[in-house]
């Protein structure tokens, strides 16, 4: 098993070359670190430098455990920071962004579960597009977000916590409210898009990865479709529907904002369904905060709750 000192202790040797100059920066004695580096190499059973070269030079499985060595100094200083916002009582702070998807009452409920058990955190969330909040993990203005998938950024990391279908939204005294077929997702059943072609939609706007999607749909019934209303979000689409008896594309998360849950019928949109995929992202050089992770297992927590 490897201790912390032992990959301490090694660093400091594998810098300086030198068992005498690693000792006095680690504050031991010579004989002490020379003694505690032969019992380290016979309990792994491998030497890790080269004993008789000066200075001190590491042998090839020696550059293995430095380099994994590195990676785990950097995340124990990571948390010791992380631990000493704690310790001093300071207000740790948690940036958010979200995109407009079926993600946002999982957060909200999250979030407001947080605030409830931790109200010494201060946390701050931002609704944006995917692409923006992209751009401002990067920067260091957001610490988390959740976007539409696949990120554009090679500099994000990302991990899938959900994915969704893409609904089709008719009013329900429309001709072909019956013709659905049984789907096994979600409980809603599927929907042909290539019925409605002479029919009128509210559409969000072009320039989101979920407007890409449904561009996806309609190229697979080979049909321009009639826009009636560009909308900036699904709230506003879902809305728009209802008042003005318009299909729409849009996820399950939205349907609960019908005034009047009778006034339209869901489907899967098809022929072939289209899903998003929805992930948390941080910027590749920002490791997750405790509060951050904190927050992600709560909704991890609602997500399957709801299920």
């Amino acid at each position: 098993m490897i201790e912390c000192k032992d990959v301490d202790y090694v660093l400091a040797i594998a810098k300086h070359g030198s068992i005498s100059k690693a000792s006095e920066e680690l504050y031991i004695s010579q004989p002490a670190l020379t003694k505690y580096l032969k019992n380290l190499e016979e309990r792994l059973g491998i030497e890790l430098f080269y004993h008789d070269r000066r200075p001190l030079t590491l042998t090839p499985v020696g550059e293995l455990y430095v380099n994994y060595s590195k990676q785990i100094a950097a995340i124990k200083t990571n948390l010791e920071k992380e631990l000493m916002i704690y310790k001093n009582e300071d207000v740790p702070e948690l940036h958010i962004g979200f995109s407009c998807t079926e993600i946002r009452p999982y957060i909200f409920s999250a979030v407001q579960k947080m605030r409830q058990n931790s109200p010494h955190v201060n946390l701050v969330l931002t609704e944006l597009r995917s692409q923006e909040i992209e751009r401002r993990l990067k920067i260091g203005q957001l610490d988390i977000g959740f976007i539409t998938l696949p990120k554009h950024d090679p500099d994000i990391d990302t991990t899938l916590i959900m994915e969704e279908d893409i609904l089709l939204g008719i009013p329900a005294d429309h001709p072909l409210v019956s013709m659905g077929t049984p789907y096994l997702s979600n409980g809603y059943p599927l929907m042909d898009l290539s019925y409605f072609a002479h029919d009128s939609f509210v559409l969000r706007e072009k320039g989101t990865r979920f407007s890409d999607h449904v561009a996806q749909l309609f190229e697979q019934v080979d049909y321009t479709p009639n826009i009636a209303v560009t909308a900036r979000n699904n709230l506003s689409a879902i809305e728009f529907a209802e008042i003005w008896g318009l299909c729409v594309l849009t996820t399950r998360a939205f349907i609960r904002n019908l005034k009047d849950p009778n006034s339209m019928r869901f489907f899967v949109a098809g022929p072939v369904p289209q899903q998003l995929s929805i992930g948390v992202a941080h910027y590749h050089g920002k490791p997750l905060s405790v509060t951050a992770n904190e927050l992600i297992s709560l909704i991890h927590e609602e997500i399957l709750n709801a299920k």
